[in-house]
């Protein structure tokens, strides 16, 4: 995902640039639903520095594709059901209303879609996938295109990036693939003899089949992994054109280390969350190895392996110390400093004699190191002993807790 010299381009430019291959990214499953990422790590992929970035991420987030998180980071959108189901839904009534316009039209060029039909099935023959969902896409962004309403070809183009997402959750099924190019074939057929309710009735058809196979993918799935302290998950995509059943060995070493050791083997899930207390801090890699042995005979067994990005064990808490107070009068001043030794600080937080906790912002006034400062002032208070606790956390939640005594 490199780009060579972007950091040269006019901002808006490269702000356009840089959404584009995080777009990508995630379209094409690079980026998982839920996973973080951050801006650090996507800047120096891209070879560019934070801020286009962060608008890049800003901009994403108004197409619906990531969640803003504290600490230059973001998530993935996962998802979701029923935003699925409800755009299938709007899909349908929009792709019949199209091609029902496309009938009535006294000419339509037909060559340009039987093109993109004829490039589908070799696809299809080649098992390509990317170019199966980007010539799907193109068939229909080309009806759209061809009925002449810029409002339907602006509003669609706003959804296709939520439709590209899902997409290869039906490609994937290796006898779909044809049915749909079957299906976009007797639309086009439909059109050109211009039977306008045998057209739109074909388009409907095939946007409600493609719904019903994603909700019951959905419904299918995995449930949706929880974040939970000292645990750690991973979930994989693993297909088999013959419809073989699976099972998956999970291996896990640190990125300085040689050898793989086993977190679980014979998994007909797709997903793992295990125990990661038991682990030093540290960077590690997991790898996926599968197998469709359980439907063919060892010597026939066929495997495919992947490992992952590196991630990040931390379950040690951050430290505080040089923590002190002073009094002015009926002020007291609070300093301390914190620090992590894998991640970013996420938040402080101090209670005066055992009050609610109230957030502090570091000296700085921006969370985004592994150490930082903080001066607290604290107004009106009245003479006499006071106990003031400070509580800090990393971004994984790991958490210290520390007082001093003002008098």
């Amino acid at each position: 995902m490199q780009i060579p010299a972007l950091n040269r381009l006019p901002v808006e430019v490269l702000r356009a640039r840089v959404a584009n291959e995080i777009r990508t990214a995630i379209l094409r499953g690079d980026l998982a639903p839920g996973s973080r990422v951050k801006q650090e790590d996507l800047a120096a992929q891209l070879g560019v520095s934070r801020e286009p970035v962060r608008q890049a991420l800003l901009l994403l987030e108004r197409e619906g594709l990531v969640h803003a998180q504290p600490n230059r980071s973001a998530l993935v959108a996962p998802l979701d059901r029923q935003v699925i189901s409800d755009l299938y839904s709007f899909r349908e009534a929009v792709d019949t209303a199209v091609v029902g316009m496309l009938a009535r039209a006294p000419r339509f060029d037909l060559t340009p879609l039987q093109l993109v039909i004829a490039r589908g099935r070799l696809a299809v023959r080649e098992g390509d996938l990317p170019a199966l969902i980007e010539l799907d896409t193109r068939f229909h962004t080309s009806l759209y295109e061809a009925a002449g309403n810029q409002v339907i070809v602006e509003v669609m183009r706003g959804q296709w990036s939520h439709i590209r997402r899902v997409m290869a959750m039906v490609l994937d099924r290796a006898a779909y693939r044809e049915k749909v190019w079957d299906e976009h074939e007797a639309i086009l057929q439909a059109i050109h003899a211009r039977r306008v309710a045998v057209a739109t009735a074909a388009a409907g058809r095939h946007v409600r089949d493609a719904r019903k196979m994603l909700l019951s993918l959905f419904d299918a799935a995995a449930p949706p992994m929880q974040a939970a302290k000292g645990s750690t998950g991973a979930r994989w995509n693993a297909v088999d054109d013959n419809g073989d059943a699976l099972i998956s060995t999970v291996e896990i070493r640190g990125t300085k280390e040689t050898q793989w050791k086993l977190l679980k083997d014979k998994l007909k899930d797709k997903y793992l969350s295990w125990d990661s207390t038991s682990f030093a801090d540290g960077e590690y890699v997991l790898r996926v190895t599968t197998s469709d042995l359980p439907g063919n005979t060892p010597q026939d067994a066929l495997t495919g392996s992947l490992e992952s990005d590196p991630f990040t064990i931390d379950n040690t808490p951050p430290r505080i110390t040089a923590l002190s107070s002073s009094r002015n009068g009926t002020s007291i001043e609070v300093r301390w400093h914190a620090a992590d030794a894998l991640n970013v600080i996420s938040k402080a937080e101090y209670s005066l004699d055992g009050g609610d906790w109230t957030a502090v912002n570091p000296a700085a006034k921006l969370s985004d190191s592994k150490e930082l400062d903080y001066i607290l002032t604290l107004n009106n208070v009245p003479a006499g002993e006071h106990t003031i606790a400070v509580r800090i956390a990393d971004e994984y939640d790991n958490q210290t807790t520390d007082k001093v005594v003002a008098k």
